[in-house]
């Protein structure tokens, strides 16, 4: 093929870590990517993901709830090396503290690849 074809990808992640040596302790993520969401956009690419990362439960270090986060993007493809990358997040608990106030973050990016 040209290499310009629609392509989906996948991911997942998952990590532990003992309390013992670090706030974190848990950490699970995943996400899809279409490359070539449009066919005559073939250098596109659109995506979405989470991740949700666990605290420790050691009273030390006081109470902690799971942290979320919820992404989408969309990549334009201006050149073959420049692209403007639109990213949306949605934190939930940032920090792992539930005083928190959950929090959107948009992102665009310009991004010079060589």
């Amino acid at each position: 093929g040209s290499g310009n074809e629609r392509r989906l990808s996948a991911f997942f992640q998952f990590g532990e870590a003992d309390d013992n040596v670090s706030l974190l302790t848990n950490h699970v993520g995943g996400g899809l990517t279409l490359q070539a969401p449009s066919g005559r956009r073939s250098k596109d690419s659109v995506g979405i993901a989470f991740t949700r990362v666990a605290f420790t439960s050691a009273p030390e270090q006081g109470v902690h709830s799971p942290e979320l986060v919820l992404e989408a993007y969309y990549k334009f493809a201006i050149t073959k090396h420049l692209a403007l990358v639109q990213d949306f997040q949605y934190l939930h608990h940032p920090g792992g503290l539930s005083s928190n106030r959950d929090c959107p973050i948009v992102t665009p990016r310009l991004v010079v690849s060589f």
